[in-house]
């Protein structure tokens, strides 16, 4: 029975391991207030790699015309499947290339006449999509 103890305590504190290394790595990729967008990142580091809108569609496994809206930061909401293809095909941390996808749609509801300290505390109060994180028990 001590060693079904010791192994329940043991795969308890994994638990809580993998959740604390969750919680700092998405509070890491949160974004702030100058962080580049989803288009400013591609567009950025397309060119840094001499790639085309073709190389990186097809590489990411989209349309040449999808990768241009998101240069342009025309397209707001992509799936998780667009930007792991995005991270993949432009050889970017995924955490990375979520950040600047976050920071397009925050980018996008900050008010005109609000200044960059004053976003940067909106954004830090209000976490990802108006919620806080739900913390670790």
């Amino acid at each position: 029975m001590a060693d079904h103890d010791a192994f329940t305590a043991v795969d308890e504190a994994v638990v809580l391991l993998r959740c604390r290394i969750g919680e700092a790595i998405a509070a890491a990729s949160m974004p702030t207030g100058n962080a580049p967008t989803l288009g400013q990142m591609i567009k950025t580091r397309r060119a840094s790699l001499s790639m085309s809108l073709d190389d990186v569609a097809r590489a990411a496994g989209c349309t040449k015309s999808h990768i241009w809206e998101m240069e342009q930061d025309r397209s707001r909401n992509p799936t998780v499947a667009m930007v792991y293809g995005l991270s993949q095909a432009l050889a970017v941390p995924f955490a990375m290339m979520a950040s600047a996808a976050l920071a397009t749609v925050l980018k996008s509801d900050r008010p005109a006449d609000m200044s960059d300290d004053e976003w940067e505390e909106f954004i830090r109060r209000r976490g990802p999509q108006g919620n806080q994180p739900r913390p670790c028990a």
